[in-house]
This record gives structure tokens, sequence and C-alpha cells, in this order.
């Protein structure tokens, strides 16, 4: 088990590497269980799941090792999948993202292994890239709406206005 994630609801999600995700149900006591399913289906992409976060929209975001960004609509039951695209600077900037927060205003941040920090724009839907040392694993937004990124690379503190990370 990589991560662990509690929802508003209650339902514990469970993500592990290489078995997908189990999400348990603690009304009912079952799980269910999300594998990896073939590009183009409604489904999660992915076997390695580093991150989950339910943003105040009530949106599961699951981070994958090796799959891009999945979302998950609990209203629909729909699945979503965003992944890299080099020649495309909207898109999401890696395929392996290892950690997700909501920040105060709503904006939904992706720390990555090899491309930084990205920030998803919901009105647009893409996502912003930041330069930050590799393995960003935990974003966190101060009191004074600061946004701090921490990984393998050490401490850094982003600049929203220029996009500089100190």
């Amino acid at each position: 088990v990589m991560s662990i994630y509690e929802d508003q609801a209650g339902v514990m999600w469970f993500g592990t590497f290489g078995g997908g995700v189990n999400k348990f149900d603690p009304n009912q006591q079952k799980f269910a269980l999300y594998r990896d399913v073939p590009s183009g289906e409604n489904g999660l992409q992915g076997m390695g799941i580093w991150a989950f976060l339910e943003d105040s929209e009530g949106i599961l975001w699951v981070g994958t090792y090796d799959a891009g960004l999945n979302r998950y609509d609990h209203a629909s039951g729909e699945w979503r999948n965003y992944t890299a695209d080099s020649s495309d600077p909207s898109a999401l900037p890696s395929e392996s993202i290892v950690s997700l927060y909501e920040d105060s205003s709503g904006t939904i941040w992706l720390g990555t292994t090899d491309a930084g920090i990205a920030k998803y724009d919901r009105e647009e839907d893409s996502f912003t890239q930041y330069e930050a040392p590799p393995w960003v694993l935990d974003i966190y937004e101060d009191s004074r709406g600061q946004i701090w990124i921490g990984g393998f690379g050490g401490l850094g503190k982003l600049d929203r206005e220029t996009g500089d990370i100190q």
C-alpha cells in the first residue's frame, strides 16, 4: 500500500503499487477494487497509486506512478484520465504524480517525480508547470497563502507572481 485516504463520506481509499485502488465503505463493510482498464474505457488508468485528494467539489483525484492523473466523479461514476504530452504546454507535465493538494482558493496542485509541480486550472481544464527539484512529495499552503514544496530536493516556496521557487 502506497497511499491511504479517507474521503468526506468516510470511505477509505487504498492505493497500491501494482494492484490499483481498493475502496472500503465502512457502512457496508465491503471492499471494491478499481484496476487499470484499457485506454479509452471508463475506469482507472494505471496501477501504481501514489496520491489521493477529494477536492471541495467532491471530485476524487488519483495520482499514479506511470499513468498520469485520474479524476473520479462520485455522482456520475465517471473516470477521466489526464496524461502528459510534451508537445502541449497546457497538458499534464508528467505521468508520475506523487502528491496532490487543494489550496484555499480551490486550486489543485500536483507534485511529480520528474517535472516539478503543476497547477490545474478548472475553467480551462489545463495545467501550468513550475520548475522544482524532483520528487515533490508534499505541497502545503500556509496561513499567508504561500505555497511550500517539500521533497527529495529539499524545501521550496513558490512565488505565485513569478513562478520561481526559492
